[in-house]
């Protein structure tokens, strides 16, 4: 059965929200998904608002810090910390009677005593960047950088995570700053398709162009 103009653009919108909200896809890399231009992303984008379609996946969201709890409740049980068990489960508690706002409270002051929560530490930095709360992002993150024990690997994913705070708080000096320094590392690619976003914006067709060059 043909698939009606509506549905299609329902679908399309869908997909959109998904990349953005799920997989933190820029709108110009979503614009390259999509063979479409970034116009039409950000088009496409607004409606979806309007539909409510951003409300679906960002409850998504909120869903995925139930099993990142479990986890935690888990190794500061196995590592004898009563306390930071307690703290995530008081969170986990109110998450699942749909007091969201209070638990991610909850949460934030679990993480913020225990060096070993760095994956719920990532879940709540992206929570606070997609619901708009850019500085509470942007918290989270820095406190992952200034961790000592964080392995090279989760610098690299906090810093890019940051660089992503910047970038939709409209800080795009700090933002390119962080993303430069991912340009030699496996998040490379990632990094290049925000920084030619940040130069399309800014209309620095030069540097736009030389980061295009390295991508091709």
């Amino acid at each position: 059965m043909a698939v009606t103009e509506p549905k299609f653009k329902r679908l399309r919108a869908m997909k959109m929200v998904e990349g953005k909200v799920m997989r933190n896809m820029t709108n110009t890399q979503l614009a390259k998904e999509f063979n479409c231009s970034v116009d039409t992303v950000e088009r496409t984008l607004t409606w979806a608002k309007r539909a409510d379609i951003f409300a679906t996946y960002e409850d998504k969201i909120v869903q995925e810090l139930i099993p990142l709890a479990h986890s935690a409740i888990r190794d500061a049980l196995t590592d004898g910390n009563a306390k930071i068990a307690v703290e995530v489960f008081k969170g986990l508690n109110l998450l699942l009677n749909e007091q969201q706002d209070q638990a991610i409270d909850a949460f934030i002051e679990a993480v913020q005593n225990d060096p070993d929560t760095s994956e719920l530490h990532f879940a709540l930095g992206n929570l606070f960047r997609r619901r708009g709360e850019f500085e509470r992002a942007v918290r989270v993150h820095e406190h992952l950088l200034a961790r000592a024990d964080l392995s090279s690997e989760d610098q690299k994913r906090a810093r890019h995570a940051l660089a992503l705070d910047f970038l939709k708080a409209g800080l795009l000096d700090r933002a390119e700053e962080n993303l430069r320094q991912l340009t030699d590392t496996p998040l490379a690619s990632q990094a290049l398709l925000a920084l030619l976003s940040i130069y399309e914006r800014s209309r620095y067709w030069v540097q736009a162009g030389e980061v295009a060059q390295q991508l091709s």
